[in-house]
């Protein structure tokens, strides 16, 4: 019966929208398709689309789509091309002339004027899916429709729409390919072909820009198609026709290597480089697949050095580092689709040594780096030879790449040395930024050298005078050597993050953090320059500090290491004006407070002599950017396990708990209420609280978890009960989930045997204390639907953990006469507090009254600049309120959590609630009524 509904609505829909009484927006006309679209099981759009009456109206309104609105014809025609996609109507006898209506009414009454981009999308899209079926097929072929839809002339359409026709050629001529229809694949390929074969690029001697530009035009398209024929080859890797073709009777690819000789248009070289480079792939793939993997690397690499050896010629330094980043992005995802087929990384052997072929790809993006590196006019003021050690480097990966790539690499440093400083400036920004592209393409063995080079070229910016001192009082660097150190420094973070480079492989990681701390001393950085390296020197120190024992122990030795230095950077730079250079420094104190607890122990000292710490409390209570406060919080979370470091924040700041609690109720900002019940959450774990404080914290806890409106700091504070769950029962002597055999008691001050009855004593107290502290209220209340369904799982599985616990027991569920007392807000803390927790109500009402005749007898214009240059301060008064009101809650018993866990399967009603959210999102019925305005 809904399925008769739906049907009945969406084919009044259709009829309103071709007679133009209705209008849909993109969205919603994406919606409908996208459910059109879904073969899920029972799923409306399903039941629709297999219905006959709606096949059957869609036939009957062909014909009429031609008087309809462009944006009505795009979305019908969208429709059908879902139909033909799942091939429903070539299942009905009575619509067997369907593809051919469908492909005159559709596309080509269309293609024969001038449409719209979005309608010339949409008819190629319906004739591309066309060529999957056998009718669909026939009629292309019979009619020539390609003809109308690919021209020479395609490449100035739109993107989108050149791509559609690209597309569209490549997929029909695989598929003709695969049906071995050889005389019509060869008049497909013809048509690509035979302008590129007649090229006069061919015929001329010499060409100038012009000539060399209308030349370019006239074959563009047909390159850009032929490199859409083949793009789709990851699946023909065997021996076929289409290759055969190509290499015996059109002999392609000495055509495209005399036309790449004759242009110098950088955007033909460009496609040509890709074209080649996939040309020569596809037709020597068959050996990796034929186990004759030693040979496919030789004959590609012979293949790729005598490419690199003609741009050399041509004396274009740009063309190589783009086709170098084009073959090792196609090569990169080549290895990943093809995993589970073939042993990477290939190696093959050539005159007795064994080389790997990604070495060999990669290896031409080093040589402008380097040799920029080497011959610039700073890195001869150094005290060492920078060329001896690039030369040395360069000696050393001749040992990992073949003779002749090895001397190809050779040509192309010449080419950048006799271009001059300027060119090779240039060069070196281009590769830096290509190495950006190369994000998730870059193996663990391209990344050693890769390292090192990017290593070398950033020693340039580390001024030093003839006896290696620093000179940072001179700005001697040109705007295009500090436009080239942002793409350096974002091309080693990204190293860096990806890939883990041992000390023992590249020496030059050991030197890396104290390059950057000495680059830091200099005058010449940006703001955002200034970020970058400290969030390069972030990750030093957590993946490659070095091995040097004076980490792990205090010596004299300590205050020669480069760490000791990174207090005073922290220290400057957590007080820096921008806020991104603040929350890099923070992230930076963060990283060295995770280390510094037990295992690099000396920099305690670091922290604790410069203050770091206090600095952090302060941003991270005061700080107007949310970003850099909540870095701050993390660092104080991460503090808390260090007593030392922790009690210097307690006595810099005494009331830091209170002004916490007050940053959980209050602060507009989710992240940074959620970081702040971190550090609470930290501070619970860590450290040893009086019992006055815990009653404070459970019941703010049991606040944020209930009341909060933002869902992540619920989770947050879910976490925070599931320590305290922790907390009791190791408590009561409870070990890795297990109760050992003997125990001391802190109730009995004793030793005590834990038998059957003990337990059960242990555990009816771990339950009543659980009860008493809002726990089970907790877990209890977070299971209403109310809650996200983020919420619902975590405190779910929270449960079943405590009650599979009790039940490996065999825990009997207790009958409670009275119920456990919420817990009372103190209005004072007891005196065994160290952090005043409560002010009274007459100081806030003084301090109330106190600002507002502040504000009162303050001059307009001085109160605007007043409340700018004081906000941290103000911020930091605020927070002196009274935190202490919190709503009183009926606590649940341990009888009734246990029974109503063991009652109601919540997965089951977790799970209704996804699928209730997903309908909600999702409804069929609901936005055809919406469509409509039923």
């Amino acid at each position: 019966m809904e399925v008769n509904n739906n049907l009945e609505k969406f084919k009044l829909l259709l009829q309103y929208v071709i007679e133009g009484k209705l209008v849909i927006n993109e969205i919603d006309a994406e919606k409908l398709l996208h459910f059109l679209d879904d073969r899920s099981e029972n799923g409306p759009g399903k039941l629709i689309l297999d219905s006959p009456s709606f096949s059957g109206f869609i036939y009957h309104a062909l014909e009429y789509i031609n008087n309809a609105s462009i944006q009505a014809k795009v979305f019908f025609i969208e429709i059908v091309t879902i139909l033909i996609k799942h091939g429903i109507p070539m299942q009905m006898p009575d619509m067997q002339d369907f593809p051919a209506l469908s492909l005159k009414y559709c596309v080509l009454d269309n293609l024969n004027n001038v449409p719209p981009l979005k309608l010339h999308v949409a008819c190629i899209k319906l004739a591309t899916v066309h060529i999957s079926h056998c009718p669909g097929l026939k009629i292309i072929m019979e009619q020539e429709l390609w003809k109308h839809i690919y021209h020479p002339t395609i490449h100035h359409k739109p993107k989108q729409v050149s791509k559609a026709a690209y597309s569209f050629m490549a997929k029909l001529v695989w598929k003709l390919n695969e049906y071995n229809l050889e005389s019509e694949l060869m008049e497909v390929l013809g048509y690509l072909i035979e302008p590129i074969l007649a090229s006069d690029y061919l015929n001329v001697q010499v060409i100038d820009v012009e000539t060399d530009k209308v030349l370019c035009d006239k074959i563009y398209a047909h390159i850009s198609a032929l490199l859409a024929v083949l793009s789709e080859t990851e699946n023909y890797v065997t021996v076929n026709r289409v290759i055969s073709l190509l290499r015996d009777y059109y002999i392609i690819d000495q055509r495209l290597f005399d036309i790449y000789n004759a242009t110098r248009n950088p955007c033909l070289l460009k496609l040509l480089n890709v074209c080649i480079f996939r040309y020569f792939f596809v037709a020597l793939a068959n050996l990796m697949f034929s186990k004759r993997t030693d040979e496919f690397c030789k004959k590609m690499a012979a293949f790729y050095r005598n490419y690199i050896v003609k741009a050399i010629q041509k004396r274009d330094a740009f063309v190589i580092i783009d086709f170098v980043i084009q073959a090792n992005i196609f090569w990169s995802k080549f290895e990943k689709s093809h995993a589970k087929e073939l042993n990477f990384p290939l190696t093959f052997e050539r005159n007795g040594y064994n080389f790997e072929f990604s070495l060999q790809i990669i290896t031409y993006l080093l040589v402008p780096l380097t040799k920029y590196a080497a011959l610039h006019k700073f890195s001869k003021m150094k005290m060492f030879k920078m060329t001896d050690i690039i030369e040395q480097f360069m000696v050393k990966m001749g040992r990992t790449v073949t003779d002749h790539i090895y001397s190809s690499g050779y040509m192309f440093g010449m080419l950048l040395e006799e271009g001059g400083e300027t060119l090779r400036n240039k060069v070196t920004t281009h590769t830096l930024k290509g190495l950006l592209r190369l994000r998730g393409h870059i193996n663990a063995t391209q990344a050693g050298p890769i390292f090192q080079s990017l290593f070398y070229l950033l020693e340039i910016f580390i001024l030093c005078d003839g006896k290696g001192a620093l000179v940072v009082n001179e700005n001697l660097m040109a705007q295009d050597d500090l436009r080239m150190l942002s793409y350096l420094l974002d091309a080693m973070k990204m190293l860096l993050k990806e890939h883990d480079i041992p000390w023992y492989d590249n020496l030059e990681i050991i030197s890396l953090q104290a390059d950057l701390m000495n680059l830091l001393k200099h005058n010449f950085l940006t703001t955002k320059q200034v970020a970058q390296v400290l969030d390069l020197v972030d990750i030093c120190v957590k993946k490659f500090l070095s091995p040097n024992m004076s980490l792990l122990v205090e010596s004299k030795c300590t205050q020669d290491s480069t760490l000791n230095e990174i207090g005073g950077v922290i220290k400057l730079y957590t007080q820096h004006e921008d806020w991104e250079v603040r929350d890099s420094a923070l992230n930076l104190l963060n990283s060295c407070t995770e280390i510094s607890f037990i295992k690099y122990m000396p920099l305690q000292r670091v922290i604790k002599e410069h203050c770091l710490m206090i600095l952090a409390a302060r941003a991270g209570l005061t700080d107007p950017e949310y970003y850099a406060q909540c870095a701050a919080l993390k660092c104080l979370a991460a503090a808390t396990k260090i007593d030392s470091i922790w009690q210097e924040v307690l006595v810099d700041n005494p009331d830091i708990y209170s002004q916490l609690f007050f940053i959980l109720r209050n602060d507009t900002e989710g992240m940074v209420r959620k970081e702040a019940l971190n550090v609470l959450t930290r501070i619970y774990v860590n450290q040893k609280l009086p019992t006055s404080f815990l009653h404070a914290l459970y019941e703010i806890m049991i606040s944020a978890a209930l009341d909060d409106l933002h869902w992540e700091v619920q989770l947050a504070a879910l976490n925070f009960w599931k320590k305290a769950i922790h907390t009791h029962l190791t408590n009561r002597g409870m070990l890795d989930g297990k109760f050992p055999a003997v125990t001391f008691s802190k109730e009995k001050r004793k030793i005590i045997i834990l038998n059957e009855k003990e337990i059960q004593r242990q555990l009816t107290g771990i339950m009543n204390d659980l009860s008493n502290i809002g726990c089970l209220t907790v877990l209890f209340q977070c299971m209403d639907d109310i809650h996200h369904v983020q919420v619902m799982e975590q405190a779910n599985g929270i449960a079943k953990d405590l009650i599979q616990l009790l039940d490996k027991y065999d825990f009997v569920d207790p009958v409670e006469t009275t119920k456990p007392k919420a817990i009372v807000q103190q209005k004072r803390m007891d005196e065994d507090v160290n952090v005043p927790m409560d002010l009274s109500f007459a100081k806030r009402e003084a301090k109330r009254n106190k600002v507002l005749d502040s504000i009162l007898n303050e001059p307009r214009s001085e109160l605007i600049f007043n409340l700018h240059d004081n906000y941290s301060q103000m911020k930091s008064e605020a927070m002196d309120v009274d935190t202490t009101y919190l709503p009183r809650r009926e606590f649940v018993l341990p009888s009734q959590f246990l029974a109503n866990f063991r009652k109601n399967n919540y997965d089951v009603i977790i799970n209704d609630k996804k699928s209730f959210n997903t309908d909600c999102i999702s409804s069929l019925d609901g936005l055809l009524d919406e469509i409509l305005h039923l």
